[in-house]
């Protein structure tokens, strides 16, 4: 059902024209209903091949009517409104004309999940005509929405706890290459030491002299600061000390107190 299928007669009764939107195919002795989706009037369920369809589905499609009716827009699509529902604000607009339980039974009408629907048309009937508020006319609605409220509780909680496992993950990788930075740096107090064991020709390894870092032993032993070393040293003796790393550190990547 959309606005433009319905014909309102002479003497004001309305005559649903098209019924293009429930085509029967015959295969193989068994019939499929196929829906001819009307953007804005077609509930999730009619997008979904097993969607639980029923009287709510017929429902959905009037109370969109109803929407169009008071508004003068469409409402937008089921599916984009999953991520961002503007029924209610602009339902809201139009309480300047409308009374707010006719709007209210609108908005029921338009629930995006089928269990927060009316579950009959005469159900439905009692909130649009006579004025029954949507949450005293269904239950079973309002029995849902823990069941819905707790879903999304769980879904935050998870997404909080995945967002501090990758912060604490965080955490500790600074804190271990603060702590690889300090030991590096404790060795500039002691003197070079030539490898005893190793031959005349072989390579040594760079040990840092006294006095701390050369550009060429940060380049050794850290080579993701040597491009840093001009900014480290910042007292341009050509060697970077503990305390001048440390200071850098503390500058760059602070690490959180206890």
């Amino acid at each position: 059902m959309k606005p433009t299928s319905i014909f309102v007669r002479d003497d004001g009764s309305p005559v649903l024209l098209d019924f293009g939107t429930a085509r029967l195919a015959s295969r193989a002795a068994i019939q499929d209903i196929i829906p001819v989706l009307t953007p804005g009037y077609a509930p999730i369920e009619h997008y979904i091949r097993s969607g639980h369809q029923g009287p709510w589905s017929d429902i959905y499609s009037l109370a969109g009517v109803l929407f169009w009716a008071v508004t003068g827009q469409h409402p937008s699509d089921s599916l984009s409104r999953l991520r961002m529902d503007n029924v209610p604000k602009m339902l809201g607009a139009a309480r300047a004309h409308y009374s707010a339980t006719f709007l209210s039974a609108i908005q029921w009408g338009l629930g995006v999940e089928e269990n927060y629907r009316p579950r009959s048309v005469a159900q439905w009937r009692r909130s649009v005509v006579h004025g029954v508020p949507a949450h005293a006319a269904d239950s079973r609605a309002v029995e849902a929405r823990p069941d819905a409220t707790r879903k999304y509780v769980w879904i935050a909680l998870g997404v909080l706890i995945f967002y501090l496992f990758v912060a604490g993950a965080d955490i500790v990788k600074q804190r271990a290459e603060h702590q690889r930075i300090v030991k590096l740096t404790q060795k500039s107090s002691r003197p070079s030491l030539p490898n005893a064991g190793a031959d005349a020709g072989s390579p040594q390894q760079t040990v840092p002299g006294p006095g701390g870092l050369t550009r060429e032993e940060m380049a050794h032993n850290l080579p993701h600061l040597a491009a840093k070393f001009s900014e480290i040293d910042t007292d341009h003796s050509g060697r970077v000390t503990t305390e001048e790393l440390q200071a850098y550190w503390r500058r760059t990547s602070p690490v959180p107190k206890k």
